[in-house]
């Protein structure tokens, strides 16, 4: 109980240093609905916009989420933002295939992947393939540092699956052109 305390308050505090961007922000964070633990993504431009919660819950090895976390609605959507169609999915939800082919018959222009990992190779396929299965571009962040230490690789993907430009522990911040 104090663990999720603590964690709820450092996103909470996370959330209000935002106001210090003069940018877009799409992420997730751990909140409390009611009774109930949940991973929510969010957009932040200027006032935070919760999204949805995630669905699929893995359970392994250190990342234990259906221990932390109770199932979200299974709300796989597209919202706009500046003329923008983006889709969300949080983390390990790219593996499931079906909801990137949904955004992209939704008409997503972007599909959104914040994500807290610690491994490269299956992620940066995992990534790849929701390019292409959904035809949309797919730009995915992560953590870095932390106890598990989490690579901060983040990938800007074409809807044909290749790699536009990366992030790194080193290489914080990347910019990208894209014609949607």
């Amino acid at each position: 109980e104090k663990i999720w305390k603590n964690a709820l308050k450092a996103h909470d505090r996370l959330i209000a240093s935002l106001i210090d961007l003069n940018s877009a922000v799409i992420s997730a964070r751990p909140i409390q609905a009611d009774n109930l633990r949940l991973n929510q993504a969010f957009l932040w431009d200027g006032r935070y916009q919760p999204i949805r919660t995630k669905f699929y819950l893995p359970n392994e090895e250190g990342f234990y989420e259906a221990v932390w976390f109770d199932r979200g609605n299974r709300d796989f959507r597209v919202f706009e933002w500046n003329g923008v169609r983006i889709g969300v999915l949080i983390c390990s939800e790219i593996f499931f295939n079906e909801w990137a082919r949904y955004l992209g018959r939704l008409g997503a222009h972007i599909i959104a992947v914040p994500r807290a990992t610690t491994a490269v190779g299956r992620w940066l396929i995992g990534l790849k393939m929701t390019a292409i299965v959904s035809g949309a571009f797919v730009i995915s962040s992560n953590r870095v540092g932390g106890d598990l230490g989490f690579s901060g690789r983040g990938w800007v993907i074409s809807p044909e699956g290749k790699v536009l430009a990366s992030t790194s522990s080193n290489r914080r911040f990347v910019t990208v052109d894209i014609d949607l």
